[in-house]
């Protein structure tokens, strides 16, 4: 789901695709791509990410024993608790101007070297948290990266109709609609490698 909305994000903001496609070019050899020396691409992954993950919530967990706060909530033993993922990543005490798309937000001023996709911050709990982080979060964010720097290195791409609801809810989960159609070709002559 991921990489569907890391798509949606650079068919409804172009602006990032000339940038992130000279980082690729100029991070692509024979024998691959340079992820590591791609801080606009993690950056831009890492933002669509916080604005349409893929759970409302996130670190569910269940009260062995009862617990109180110190601002005095309750929780009872056998409540679930979890984070609020999606409010979080809309949130000003978070993020400056949290409702905008900022594709290059997690690189650090003045340089081109930021957060990570794959950190782990209580502020950002997109892998979970602590021990019972994704630990697969790292193979994930080379995947998702790769096949990304290849659509953009090799194609042009496209919403057929970018007013169309791309998702829909189920439980806590936000699913990208099937229905949703993807326009794909390969980059013109000119636009860089045939």
């Amino acid at each position: 789901m991921t990489l569907t909305y890391a798509l949606y994000d650079l068919y409804l903001h172009p602006e990032y695709l000339e940038p992130l496609r000279r980082e690729v070019d100029n991070n692509w050899t024979e024998d691959g791509y340079l992820l590591e020396k791609m801080p606009l691409l993690d950056s831009f992954i890492k933002e669509s990410s916080r604005l349409n993950g893929s759970e409302t919530t996130s670190l569910r967990r269940k009260a062995m024993r009862r617990f109180t706060f110190s601002n005095g909530i309750e929780i009872a033993s056998g409540d679930v608790v979890c984070v609020p993922l999606q409010a979080m990543g809309r949130d000003s005490t978070y993020f400056n101007d949290p409702e905008t798309f900022d594709g290059f937000r997690f690189l650090a001023k003045g340089e081109q070297k930021g957060t990570e996709f794959t950190e782990l911050n209580p502020a950002y709990p997109y892998w979970g948290y602590g021990k019972t982080a994704c630990p697969g979060r790292f193979y994930i964010a080379v995947v998702l990266k790769t096949i990304l720097a290849h659509m953009l290195r090799k194609y042009e791409f496209g919403l057929a109709d970018v007013n169309a609801a791309r998702t829909f809810s189920w439980r806590a989960t936000i699913i990208p609609r099937p229905s949703t159609k993807l326009l794909i070709r390969n980059r013109r002559v000119g636009y860089g490698e045939q």
